[in-house]
């Protein structure tokens, strides 16, 4: 097998976007960089797309903003476009780089990226249940690369980017062996969110499973089989757990999950946190502090919520693009679900992990906590704006194929009746 210029630089990038999901020694933005400079380095041609001129003013607004934290936090919101970029260009090499059907390498190589990010997480969340291991009797651990104390929600998103993966492999894998993979990674979060004992990450899962389910029905595929062996598994789980099987039944009772939930001492309802008034607090007051600074985290905390907190940190001037970078986002999955000529398990996977983002941000201050999972989004992001435009060049040219068929077709029998009458 021939290695080319392409292949490498994708598998390096790939190995880079690996580390920068993990945070490696929290600094992410490290590592979006020296994937940019890999890419282009061996690949000498970078193509910008239009969209990413939103990125671009997100960045310079919010680098300005930071600058008062020093010269590297301004910096660092750069990785922001950088990675959108990145993206872009790297499902465009993989196109080219393609003996035949480039659309199925760009969808393949989509894939590859976003599994990178997805395990360079998970393998800071298994870093942490490591670390922590026999000691985690609460719900908040300690981080493996800062040091510092971890809540529950952090972790769960470190685990949203597998979660969303696993879960689509769960509805509808490429081969057999992923559903199996899918089922061991959906586990461990699971089993391990038992001593996180948080809301976020079951609430997720059920959410995934019953909108890939509806997803799959709409895009007219059959899903009884699906249900009978995700139904299986749950009733040999419940079993398993009633009749105390390995002792399963008394682990779940003395688990942080169900004292926190199933107990007297349980805490009221599952909305009842705070979360919920605060964001009424934050959209009642936004109108007051347009241009940020931090007023109302100031007087009500965080919002837990990418815009808000956004908003309220940076102003209008970086919200206003934020919304259209989400909107943008949106409309390429719409775009490539919408696609009858696509991948049904690209758009499966696709699906599951936009909507295990969209989730998280209105659970997490991502900017101020997570902007490593932001700049995955950016990322995910690029592949999918390039991979809806492959997708759609090639339906044009069926369609137009398809025409010139018909057209041929119709040639001929007109060429057939007028050979008749002059006979």
């Amino acid at each position: 097998m021939k290695i080319t210029k392409q292949t490498l630089s994708l598998w390096a990038v790939m190995l880079l976007l690996f580390l920068a999901a993990m945070n490696f020694k929290m600094k992410f933005f490290y590592f979006v960089f020296a994937a940019f400079f890999v890419y282009c380095l061996l690949s000498l041609r970078v193509t910008v797309s239009d969209k990413a001129f939103f990125y671009v003013l997100l960045a310079v607004v919010m680098a300005i903003y930071c600058l008062k934290d020093g010269l590297l936090a301004g910096i660092r919101v750069c990785a922001f476009p950088i990675s959108y970029i990145l993206g872009y260009n790297l499902i465009g090499e993989a196109e080219k780089s393609a003996d035949c059907d480039g659309a199925e390498r760009a969808a393949g190589w989509t894939k590859k990226l976003i599994l990178a990010m997805a395990a360079g997480a998970f393998f800071h969340l298994m870093l942490n249940f490591a670390r922590n291991y026999g000691t985690a009797a609460a719900r908040n651990t300690i981080d493996i690369w800062s040091g510092e104390i971890m809540s529950a929600t952090g972790q769960a998103a470190l685990a949203v980017l597998m979660l969303s993966a696993g879960t689509a492999f769960l509805l509808y894998p490429g081969r057999k062996t992923e559903r199996w993979f899918g089922l061991a990674v959906v586990g461990f979060i699971m089993a391990y969110n038992m001593i996180l004992s948080g809301r976020t990450l079951v609430m997720m899962l059920f959410i995934l499973l019953v909108s890939g389910l509806i997803f799959l029905r709409w895009q007219k595929q059959k899903i009884s089989k699906i249900v009978l062996w995700l139904g299986g598994i749950g009733l040999i789980f419940l079993l398993a757990a009633i009749f105390n099987v390995g002792g399963l039944g008394d682990a779940i009772i003395h688990s942080n999950l169900y004292q926190r939930f199933f107990t007297a001492d349980a805490e009221l309802g599952l909305m009842e946190t705070g979360r919920t008034e605060i964001k009424q607090f934050y959209l009642q007051n936004f109108y007051k502090y347009p241009f940020g600074g931090l007023n109302m985290r100031k007087k009500y905390g965080f919002s837990h919520d990418l815009l808000l907190d956004g908003y309220d940190e940076y102003g209008i001037l970086a919200a206003l693009p934020l919304i259209v970078i989400l909107w943008y986002s949106v409309r390429n999955l719409w775009e490539i679900v919408k696609n009858p000529a696509g991948d049904m398990h690209m758009k499966v996977l696709l699906v599951c992990m936009y909507l295990g983002l969209y989730m998280e941000f209105c659970m997490e201050p991502v900017f101020a906590g997570m902007p490593w999972l932001f700049v995955c989004f950016c990322v995910l992001n690029g592949c999918t704006e390039r991979l809806a435009k492959i997708w759609r060049r090639g339906d044009e040219l069926e369609n137009t194929a398809n025409q010139h068929s018909i057209s041929k077709r119709k040639h001929g029998k007109n060429c057939k009746k007028f050979a008749g009458t002059l006979s």
